[in-house]
């Protein structure tokens, strides 16, 4: 690549950043700011240091975004469940004692460092972009700009949800592990840590995404040098994993379990209690059905009722109640592939649709209203889909199908697109044992199915246009093509000797042929 090209491509990069930071900058701290509403979970990292959202007029719960956060007592919360997204409010607090409060909190600062954890991780896609053709790298950046720098995923940056951090480092994970996988040249020890420092943190974000995390391990096996940062690397991530999976409270399990059987399964039968009679949950709780678990005549309130309703029926018990009644588990499906339809997140309460608000209350919207900065991808999938599971099923296939039948050859990238579709699959099989939060439970999924899609999009213009298959510079003559070859003269020998000495496998060892007769008198 000449220093013109390389010269321009940096520009070109630069621009597209300045445009992400833009879009990041406008929608987290431009009035009207962006967020997302509370469901109950910020507590689970604010409720350690007794910080609660401050007064308002309505509830600060589902119908409007609250950014600011206050000390009282009645806060206090000791959740046992720990991920990495507490580090990452560790700086967040640390920026809003200096600049802020020393006793509130301003989740704009946490918007402040989960958009620098995304923008670095646009940067790591540029970097892992540099090996395809500029035209290409450009339109992949693009892309990536247009499907997920909107009012869909950028405003939970500004929350505590923990699909913000899984959402903030998932495009830097795959650049950096899709860079070390595809590289031709063996990889070097900080590549495989930062790609190592990517996937760990992803891991620990959400014990949800935790097994999505661990297909991705192969990945960091692919070469046989730096043997120590691969092992290193691999712990790494275990360590991640262990953390959010490790530590989640039993009575988790027992509240979603809960929700799939009372709230999803049981009103659709005639006689409920044949159902428990196949479980170990009293026949007396059928009176629970069409019930969540946090309603106020539910026992599941109560965390010793939660613990032990997760031994009566947790996740195995689930399971093999799907495989029982398949009718059952298509259920849920379907009501999450209805759930992903949308393009937002809407959680059913009561037979009630709610959706998180992306407003604060001074900012005069309805409750529950949406914003819809640069959704134009978002309100595409959703006029064609929206609320039509089959047809949305269909597109998942067919994006998961162009991008094995569009992506270039090789078995490094065939396991790489192996890890993305079984990613897929797993995020999609958790969410079906949980019947009242799955919606939001999906985003994540939504979110790496949009970066697919922008993968398909840049591997049916590379099959289109065959001369950008690779980067300007970079063709290398086959060894023993004749035909690229000069015809006579010491050129010819000189390139036969050159081109043969770049062989590889069973013939590296074989000694370089002699010019004789004519070329070796020339």
């Amino acid at each position: 690549m000449s220093f013109h090209t390389r010269s321009s491509r940096t520009r070109l990069d630069l621009a597209f950043c300045v445009v992400v930071l833009c879009l990041l900058g406008f929608q987290l701290f431009v009035p009207p700011v962006l967020s997302v509403a509370n469901d109950h979970d910020f507590e689970k990292i604010l409720g350690h240091e007794c910080l609660g959202p401050a007064a308002t007029t309505n509830t600060p719960y589902f119908d409007y975004a609250v950014l600011r956060y206050v000390y009282d007592p009645e806060y206090c919360i000791e959740w046992p469940m720990h991920t990495t997204n507490e580090p990452v409010y560790w700086v967040a607090r640390a920026l809003d004692h200096l600049f802020y409060s020393k006793t509130d909190f301003d989740l704009r600062f946490m918007g402040i460092v989960y958009s620098l954890i995304f923008f670095a991780g646009f940067v790591t896609l540029q970097r892992a972009l540099r090996e395809l053709p500029s035209k290409l790298a450009a339109l992949a950046q693009l892309a990536w700009i247009v499907i997920v720098c909107n009012a869909v995923y950028v405003p939970l940056f500004n929350s505590l949800y923990f699909d913000a951090l899984s959402i903030a480092t998932l495009t830097g994970t795959l650049a950096a592990l899709g860079s070390l996988a595809l590289r031709k040249e063996p990889a070097k020890a900080r590549e495989v840590l930062l790609a190592a420092l990517w996937l760990a943190v992803f891991a620990g974000s959400k014990g949800q995404h935790a097994f999505m995390a661990l297909l991705f391990i192969p990945l960091f096996w692919l070469g046989r040098n730096v043997i120590t940062a691969r092992v290193v690397g691999t712990v790494a991530v275990l360590a991640g994993a262990w953390l959010s999976i490790g530590t989640m409270p039993k009575f988790y399990q027992g509240e979603a379990t809960f929700n799939a059987l009372f709230y999803r399964i049981l009103p659709t039968l005639k006689d409920p209690e044949t159902y428990l009679s196949e479980t170990s949950i009293p026949k007396s709780w059928s009176r629970y059905t069409g019930e969540v678990a946090f309603a106020e005549d539910v026992p599941l309130r109560d965390p010793a009722y939660e613990e032990q309703f997760g031994k009566w029926f947790g996740p195995v018990e689930l399971i093999r109640l799907y495989v029982r009644h398949p009718s059952a588990a298509w259920l849920i499906a379907r009501e999450n592939l209805d759930e992903a339809s949308i393009d937002r997140v809407r959680i059913r309460m009561s037979g009630a649709p709610h959706r998180l608000s992306n407003y604060e209350e001074s900012q005069q919207h309805p409750p529950q209203a949406l914003s819809h900065f640069l959704t134009l991808w978002a309100a595409l999938k959703d006029s064609l889909f929206g609320g039509r599971p089959f047809a949305y099923a269909a597109f998942i296939l067919g994006v998961i199908a162009c991008a094995w039948l569009l992506a270039p050859p090789g078995w490094p990238v065939r396991i790489l697109l192996a890890a993305v579709t079984l990613s897929l699959a797993v995020e999609f099989a958790i969410c079906m044992l949980d019947g009242a939060d799955g919606g939001r439970h999906l985003t994540l999924f939504c979110f790496l199915l949009d970066l697919l899609v922008c993968a398909d999009v840049v591997f049916a213009v590379r099959f289109s246009s065959p001369s950008d298959a690779a980067p300007r510079g970079r063709q290398r003559t086959p060894a023993w093509n004749a035909s690229a070859l000069p015809a006579s003269g010491p050129t010819a020998c000189r390139a036969l000797r050159i081109t043969t000495s770049r062989r590889s496998g069973p013939m590296r060892n074989r000694p370089p042929p002699r010019c004789s007769g004519t070329l070796a008198a020339a």
